[in-house]
């Protein structure tokens, strides 16, 4: 889903997830067994999202198992 939400460009992303992910404080931390070839693409996205005055939060539904990330990104006309 997108919107627009006091000048940001809002994008909300769900999927189904059996279990809580893993974090350490606000990083999320992957469950994958070679650690080494995985857990780069919410930093990316980290980066891009900074570059464009944007942010993004993540939260999990224990009850549904669903993962949320929400991404605002800020006025383009500035960038």
């Amino acid at each position: 889903m997108t919107t627009l939400r006091n000048g940001y460009d809002v994008i909300v992303l769900s999927n189904s997830c059996d279990n809580l992910p893993k974090s350490s404080g606000s990083h999320l931390q992957s469950s994958k067994t070679d650690k080494s070839l995985h857990g780069i693409g919410l930093k990316s996205v980290t980066r891009t999202l900074r570059k464009y005055r944007g942010d993004f939060d993540w939260k999990y539904d224990d009850v549904k198992h669903v993962f949320t990330v929400t991404a605002m990104l800020g006025d383009r006309e500035d960038v």
